[in-house]
């Protein structure tokens, strides 16, 4: 590797540490979406020894100390808790600090913006909690870095020729405000998400059936993470027949990786159904989401999620009670959604005629509407409006949007690594500021912890 692609190679991870660690130290505990109740299921892990359970019941306001610090979360499956709570305990055993953290007192007034009340410092060091609730932070960082990564494979995936696309959809994730958040964030979606993005990454690879066994295997296990993500093996049960379909010349041998496959979704589901704890989680969670919201069906409602949907998409923070200008928002998703549309309109000129370009197009209809599908059933159960949970469609997103602004980058300038690298550094400016300038004029006046 030149010394040009190095520098381009460094761009986007460097950029995504530089602005998770900012975000990890100008963000105070508990200031991230459910993150309270996060905390309380992997510590049923770490301390009690046991898989997380709705214990103590949620009583009282949704901002409630008995509610934000109960089990009411811990109905979804263990996989990260699991993960999580192992990790604590043996970031415990060389540390010796404490598995449990005492969250400070709540806000009286609600999350107004902030959660709880955070005592004043004149420094981001050091952190308001122990070592081992630091290192659930880190690894969260480090899922989500391998989200970036994943995002890179996808494009060189999809567009193999395209150098600059892939380099540029994840510079687009790395500065993307919304997605760093949550990064530094301890919640289950570190997991769950990620791990759905490496089904899609391996999904791509078209024609070869022995990928279907790790596939399955993957899928199972983001199952076993969050029940949501059942999509993904509905999604295989169409992929792999249409894949057959297209390529005749390989039927035989999809037929073991399949039967693997079969016997792989079986034994979760044997295992879900036949546990007692796994079993009346996913009981509860098909209760609960099966109800519908009194005010879905109404097309008020409906433009309220969306509104709120593309607001959060760019800075919804907090308990989603933090948000930027809506002019940002406006220019964020015009620049996204032009770029996006060049860029697959473009994918579509240049790939029309490769062998893969149907299986390819299959499987990104499928998984975009899996995932907006899913996100529209959520929001048909409650008023949940928040871009957090149609993350598995950020690599898509800037996929297209890098690939369109190639585009227009090489109509323009001539083609070179040297200018190439220009173009990235100037883009990750931007977003550098841009997240600059959300943490010191936003976040900082919101949570009022530093006296600078």
């Amino acid at each position: 590797m030149n010394r040009q692609h190095l520098k381009k190679a460094m761009i986007p991870p460097g950029l995504f540490f530089i602005l998770a660690f900012a975000y990890l130290l100008a963000i105070p505990s508990g200031e991230s979406p459910d993150e309270g109740g996060h905390v309380q299921c992997i510590e049923q892990v770490s301390l009690l020894n046991r898989l997380p359970i709705m214990e103590p019941k949620p009583t009282g306001q949704s901002w409630a100390r008995t509610y934000a610090l109960s089990g009411i979360v811990c109905y979804h499956m263990p996989g990260y808790y699991l993960l999580a709570g192992t990790l604590q305990e043996a970031v415990h055993t060389f540390t010796e600090q404490p598995l449990h953290y005492e969250f400070p007192p709540s806000n009286p007034s609600g999350p107004s913006p902030n959660m709880f009340l955070h005592a004043a410092k004149t420094s981001p060091f050091p952190l308001d909690e122990p070592a081992t609730m630091t290192i659930l932070r880190l690894f969260s960082l480090l899922l989500w870095a391998g989200m970036c990564l994943l995002t890179y494979g996808i494009a060189r995936r999809l567009a193999p020729r395209q150098t600059l696309a892939a380099p540029l959809a994840v510079t687009i994730l790395a500065g993307w405000p919304q997605f760093v958040f949550m990064s530094r964030a301890i919640n289950n979606d570190a997991l769950a998400i990620p791990l759905s993005i490496l089904v899609l990454w391996l999904l791509l690879d078209v024609g070869k059936p022995n990928r279907y066994v790790w596939v399955t295997l993957l899928a199972c296990l983001a199952v076993l993470t969050k029940l949501t993500n059942l999509y993904l093996l509905i999604l295989l049960a169409l992929v792999i027949p249409a894949e057959i379909w297209w390529m005749p010349n390989n039927r035989k041998r999809y037929l073991f990786p399949m039967l693997i496959s079969v016997a792989l979704v079986l034994g979760t589901a044997l295992l879900i159904t036949q546990h007692p704890v796994l079993s009346q989680h996913a009981q509860y969670t098909f209760r609960v989401t099966s109800r519908i919201a009194e005010r879905a069906s109404t097309w008020a409602y409906w433009g309220d999620v969306a509104a709120l949907t593309l607001r959060s998409g760019w800075v919804g923070f907090g308990m989603m009670n933090i948000f930027a200008p809506q002019w940002q928002v406006n220019l964020w998703w015009l620049l996204v959604g032009l770029s996006l549309l060049a860029g697959l309109v473009w994918f579509i000129r240049l790939n029309w005629h490769r062998p893969t370009f149907k299986m390819h197009a299959f499987i990104i209809f499928l998984w975009t509407s899996a995932i907006v599908g899913g996100y529209l059933r959520i929001n048909l159960n409650r008023f949940q409006p928040q871009f957090r949970y149609l993350f598995a469609l950020l690599p898509l997103i800037t996929f297209f949007a890098g690939l369109g602004l190639e585009w227009v980058y090489g109509r323009f300038t001539p083609s070179s690594s040297r200018a190439a690298s220009y173009l990235l550094l100037l883009l990750a400016g931007i977003l550098l500021l841009a997240n600059g300038w959300i943490i010191w004029q936003i976040v900082m006046p919101a949570y009022g912890v530093f006296n600078i």
